[in-house]
């Protein structure tokens, strides 16, 4: 997971964003890392998925509310 960029993982959630209207932060962060190809959020997949969810929410890409994220309108 730390070979792929953030902008990558970021736009994996962005697609997987595109399917709801909103997910919560775990559940993105699972549909996140399906997505890539891992069965399984380990120690170093959350974090850094996590990370571009950061990132996304910075360049204004999505929305987060408590615990829910959203696309951005």
């Amino acid at each position: 997971m730390d070979l792929i960029a953030l902008e990558e993982i970021g736009e994996a959630a962005l697609l997987c964003l595109e399917d709801d209207f909103a997910l919560a932060r775990e559940r993105l962060i699972q549909e996140t890392a399906r997505l890539l190809g891992y069965d399984r959020v380990g120690d170093n997949i959350g974090p850094r998925i996590d990370e571009a969810i950061r990132l996304l929410e910075k360049e204004g890409r999505i929305r987060i509310q408590g615990d829910q994220i959203s696309l951005a309108s």
